[in-house]
């Protein structure tokens, strides 16, 4: 079977049918993939999956694929200079913990291992944490929300770096 016949051989789905089964993985720019695939190991605790490894046709590595303990879902690290420079100071993924205690031994593991991050921090609705990776791709920790949680925009640290770094304020 042609390319062209796989595509057009089932029927389209009708629209009330389009649903996606799940998050295949997250993707993220880098610009010295051997420093941040260190970094995601010291930090975040992430293996690396290298029978996953991408690879260019002459054979130079330009992927890696981590998997995050407790995250069903791995994370690539792409190595893509320009876009990891555009990132910095960018905050697209936030990782969740069960309470303040987790979030407290987090901020723990990161002073042990030596990694900069925020103080803890109060967002709208729980607590949190900063982390930035090396090409300064800020990544949040916070807490699950109660069920019974509401938003609390005057309780939160809108003031801090950062939750609200330079890059992200209005003019």
């Amino acid at each position: 079977m042609s390319k062209a016949q796989a595509t057009t051989a089932a029927p389209a789905a009708p629209p009330s049918q389009l649903t996606f089964s799940g998050l295949h993985h997250l993707k993220v720019p880098v610009s010295d993939l051997d420093a941040s695939v260190a970094w995601y190991e010291k930090a975040l605790r992430a293996t690396v999956q290298g029978d996953l490894d991408h690879r260019d046709p002459e054979g130079n590595l330009f992927a890696r694929m981590l998997q995050i303990p407790g995250l069903e879902v791995l994370l690539e690290l792409r190595l893509a200079p320009k876009a990891a420079a555009a990132t910095d100071g960018y905050d697209p993924i936030t990782l969740q913990v069960d309470d303040l205690t987790h979030l407290r031994q987090w901020l723990d593991h990161l002073d042990a291992a030596g990694v900069r991050h925020s103080p803890e921090l109060r967002s709208m609705i729980g607590f949190l944490l900063v982390v930035p990776d090396p090409d300064g791709l800020m990544i949040r920790i916070h807490t699950k929300p109660a069920a019974s949680a509401e938003l609390d925009s005057a309780g939160a640290d809108h003031d801090s770096l950062w939750t609200t770094p330079p890059i992200m304020k209005r003019d």
